[in-house]
């Protein structure tokens, strides 16, 4: 089974479009491109709400959080969640999304490399990605326009297991899953490759930032076998969440890493080896978004190999980061190396959407 190794990076620090501000329909020419001549077009088609609605999500307490796959974690417990969302603003659901939809049609999604038919070579392949969401919470997941953006670039470039950070709420991965299952925007609706059969997980530890977003129905069914934290002493140096994934018929562990400031390089590098054998594919999804630098040394730990060169900016290219433009990559040991594509990218243009730039 080929693996394409791809990383995503993007940041949302200044695209927020608040919905809930909108209690009259002027209020609209608030809203970048839209002036009094599309607001008079567009308010017959919109209806406004007097309703009030107030936020009732909430997430059950587990040691392992899905949207509600039945997993054995390494404890013995079997964790299946239960969930109300409610949409609150001044508007209506519906008014909200109709508003959204309008918006959306003057937003043109960038053009990808190649149409990812799941198949490189006359072989099966599946695309696996890492991918920092910046503070990801759930106002933020909430947000139409995020929503939209994160389900279309999954969607669009054929990844089947992304490896997130920076995850603030559970809840927030799940209404992207939710959206990838049972779409309500338009432009996630209308993608057809979608199996419409993703999974979502993270451990339920202390102010744990680290999941997984995965497809079980695509091309190769993709089952989560294990999931554990970091060993106690690397706390210092790293946060990190270790799966074990079977794919198809390859068995494949995969180490989501987020590095800290004061990381101890040489202890990370001996407990990589300790966990890892020339047998197993491994890969590593590392963020060193949280490093001042990173030289070669970031880039071989455990004896793995990079994907990408540390001369490779996987920053997000409109902004203007403090030195450090190598904040992310994907380290394979040769084992899995043997089961790669050679295919690689670094998607980098997926916030261009008008209703993000507001």
């Amino acid at each position: 089974m080929d693996i394409a190794p791809r990383i995503f990076k993007g940041e949302y620090r200044t695209f927020v479009l608040r919905f809930e501000i909108l209690f009259k329909m002027e209020d609209l020419l608030k809203v970048k491109h839209i002036n009094r001549i599309l607001l008079d077009n567009i308010s017959r088609y919109l209806t406004l709400s007097e309703e009030n609605g107030v936020s009732n999500t909430t997430i059950s307490k587990s040691n392992i959080i899905t949207n509600g796959v039945a997993i054995q974690p390494v404890n013995g417990h079997v964790y299946k969640p239960s969930f109300k969302t409610q949409i609150p603003n001044g508007l209506a659901a519906s008014s909200v999304i109709d508003i959204f939809e309008l918006l959306t049609t003057y937003s043109a999604r960038p053009i990808t490399r190649e149409t990812f038919k799941f198949c490189r070579n006359g072989e099966p392949a599946v695309r696996v990605a890492s991918w920092n969401l910046h503070e990801f919470s759930l106002e933020k997941a909430s947000n139409l326009g995020v929503k939209e953006v994160i389900c279309r670039t999954v969607l669009e470039n054929g990844v089947s297991l992304v490896a997130v950070q920076d995850v603030k709420d559970p809840t927030a991965l799940k209404i992207i899953c939710d959206e990838l299952n049972k779409p309500t925007l338009r432009r996630v609706e209308e993608w057809k490759d979608n199996s419409q059969n993703w999974n979502f997980c993270m451990l339920d530890t202390h102010n744990t930032q680290l999941g997984f977003l995965y497809d079980s129905g695509g091309v190769a069914d993709i089952e989560l076998i294990s999931l554990m934290e970091s060993p106690e002493d690397t706390k210092s140096s790293c946060e990190a969440l270790i799966a074990h994934f079977l794919i198809g018929d390859l068995n494949l562990q995969i180490v989501n890493i987020t590095l800290k400031k004061d990381i101890d390089l040489p202890l990370l590098n001996q407990k990589l080896i300790d966990l890892t054998n020339e047998e197993e594919q491994v890969m590593l999804c590392m963020d060193f978004s949280d490093c001042l630098s990173v030289n070669d040394n970031f880039l071989t730990l455990g004896g793995l190999r990079p994907v990408f060169p540390l001369s490779t900016n996987t920053h997000f290219p409109n902004l203007k980061p403090d030195g450090n433009t190598h904040i992310t990559n994907i380290l394979v040991n040769p084992s899995l190396n043997h089961s790669t594509t050679g295919y690689k990218n670094v998607i980098n243009k997926v916030f261009c959407d008008v209703i993000l730039n507001v």
